[in-house]
């Protein structure tokens, strides 16, 4: 995909929206005003809602990607981008270890990178894009019975991806993606999905610019 910028009010060809209900969008519904949200959503709504104003751009011969669509591009005929969308989620998961006393080996292998590894490989591609949307951290701790481990799990999901065009700045070489001082929309910059999964190039800018 080729980037330009023409004019701030150049006639859309090919443009990239964030409105489909997922599981962040899910998470920054159970508190609206902690994800700068104006007001509470209903998301079956917002799927109505979205699919009306996806279909209105389409009429106008506008040919629209989602957020979903973008991450999961060519990775059913491209073991490339199988791969590269792997690697996102990957970085995108952390596992973390909470020792116990008596702990053995093999629970800690449970939080290392070869068995997170193991796990994503293993991802459906809705799910790997549900991984890089939600960013799930795992805390592995010994469990007496069973595998020998258990996890609870916390998530800081990119649930106002609407924000990303704020920071961003789109030249003919590439983007600049500066930082907001909102805590809700920083992972937009340091999990920059957009430009990096079409191929883009990105400059991030310095934090506090």
């Amino acid at each position: 995909m080729e980037s330009g910028q023409e004019h701030e009010i150049y006639r859309a060809r090919e443009i990239v929206i964030c409105g489909r209900a997922t599981a962040s969008k899910a998470m920054g519904a159970l508190h609206p005003a902690g994800a700068l949200y104006e007001k509470p959503v209903n998301l079956e709504r917002l799927q109505q809602q979205h699919a009306v104003f996806r279909g209105k751009l389409e009429a106008h011969g506008i040919l629209v990607h989602d957020v979903g669509d973008i991450l999961a591009k060519d990775v059913d005929t491209s073991v490339g981008a199988r791969m590269d969308l792997e690697d996102l989620a990957f970085r995108t998961l952390t596992y973390i270890y909470e020792p116990s006393p008596g702990d053995d080996t093999k629970l800690e292998s449970y939080a290392s990178d070869r068995y997170k590894r193991l796990v994503v490989e293993a991802m459906s591609v809705p799910q790997l894009v549900d991984v890089v949307l939600t960013c799930p951290t795992v805390t592995v701790k010994r469990s007496l019975r069973d595998t020998g481990a258990t996890a609870s799990y916390a998530f800081d999901p990119l649930s106002n991806l609407i924000f990303t065009r704020d920071q961003q700045i789109t030249t003919r070489k590439g983007i600049v993606m500066s930082r907001l001082r909102s805590e809700q929309v920083l992972g937009n910059i340091d999990q920059p999905i957009f430009p990096v999964s079409v191929g883009l190039p990105t400059f991030p800018s310095s934090q506090g610019d």
